[in-house]
């Protein structure tokens, strides 16, 4: 079982925001796990579905995968939660936006920032897909080697 902190360890080593610092540990928990949470429908193909359950580990209730997750399927997960993470931001700025004039708009310098959130997300976003389509055109072998599963596409003659 792979506890959920591993996923979220994997995300904040990709981003970087002082509002982690500022938030107690259990409200970092919740909010990582609504941004794991919508995430998971992100990941296109999974091998298996993500199932999570709470155990206890040392009197403590912890959040874990039913089932042992790859580095691989981690990283993915974390991607999903940048979206995520990015996604609010952009829709913060937006209502910041909206509340603003244009001439004003550009005085507080947030266009550019919005610009460069939304350029930063679609870039992600690529990462994210690019990184599911490797991790579903292999397989590790009984050697644990990768391969291809081209064979499974291709019908044999």
């Amino acid at each position: 079982m792979t506890p959920l902190k591993a996923v979220y360890d994997s995300f904040f080593a990709l981003i970087t925001d002082d509002m982690y610092m500022e938030i107690g540990p259990e409200e970092t928990r919740k909010d990582c796990k609504s941004m794991l949470l919508a995430s998971i429908p992100l990941f296109e193909f999974p091998e298996y579905p993500f199932e999570i359950t709470t155990i206890e580990v040392d009197h403590h209730p912890q959040d874990v995968f039913t089932r042992d997750l790859t580095l691989e399927e981690q990283n993915i997960l974390a991607y999903g939660m940048v979206e995520i993470w990015l996604q609010r931001q952009i829709t913060s700025i937006e209502v910041t936006r909206q509340k603003f004039s244009g001439v004003d708009f550009k005085l507080t310098s947030q266009a550019s920032h919005l610009t460069k959130l939304l350029s930063l997300i679609e870039d992600v976003r690529a990462e994210h897909r690019r990184l599911q389509m490797l991790h579903s055109r292999r397989r590790v072998n009984n050697f644990g080697k990768y391969e291809s599963t081209f064979d499974l596409l291709v019908k044999r003659m």
